[in-house]
């Protein structure tokens, strides 16, 4: 049981308490929105100590920006090629070292083909 007090359910005019979200009758209310599944790809993602170990092993391998060849800075950004949104993954061929105003504009482009429906 939790410490916190209990708060009014998220849907607006239920009477029910919750330690935190939607009561159960709402449960529904919680899973219909954007976030409520992880993506197919954030059960395989690498996070912690591993994540790291391989960024830095492809910040050392790579000198410079795969995009503009810009010659390596110290907050460049290691990239997936295919993002794992798109069905890519953490493996060490689809990363690359890729500079911030160039990871700027491939994440807008990445962003606005998908609004637009508009393949890469």
């Amino acid at each position: 049981m939790s410490l916190r007090p209990l708060r009014a359910c998220r849907v607006p005019g239920c009477p029910a308490t919750v330690d935190s979200g939607f009561c159960p009758a709402h449960g529904g209310a919680a899973a219909s929105g954007p976030w409520a599944t992880p993506s197919s790809a954030a059960g395989s993602r690498l996070r912690g100590r591993k994540w790291m170990a391989l960024r830095l092993s492809v910040l050392s391998h790579e000198p410079t920006c795969y995009l503009c060849h810009a010659f390596a800075h110290h907050d460049d950004i290691v990239d997936h090629l295919i993002p794992l949104a798109g069905g890519g993954s953490d493996d060490r061929e689809n990363l690359h070292r890729c500079c911030r105003p160039c990871h700027r504009l491939k994440t807008s482009r990445e962003s606005q083909a998908s609004r637009t429906g508009a393949s890469r």
